[in-house]
């Protein structure tokens, strides 16, 4: 994995197109992963969303995401996710 956003942030601007998966936000791949995606988040450098759930019994890690992160929330305010578009 990355230690930082800068080789994300220039895939990116060679017109990459970028997702992040919730449980990312929320702490379940590490504090690294969580730390970068609200690192993206702020940069707005995320254009999709994805879950990676794979049980209901997973579904409370989205809403932990939410209740946590800020950057996600204003990310998803903000209209720029292209999810709508698949």
């Amino acid at each position: 994995g990355y230690e930082d956003v800068s080789p994300i942030r220039t895939l990116r601007q060679r017109g990459a197109l970028m997702q992040v998966n919730l449980t990312s936000f929320a702490g379940t791949r590490g504090r690294r992963a969580a730390r970068i995606s609200r690192e993206m988040a702020k940069e707005g450098i995320i254009d999709f969303l994805g879950s990676d759930l794979h049980k209901l019994t997973q579904v409370p890690i989205i809403h932990r995401a939410f209740d946590i992160c800020k950057e996600l929330r204003q990310l998803v305010d903000s209209g720029t996710l292209l999810n709508t578009s698949l």
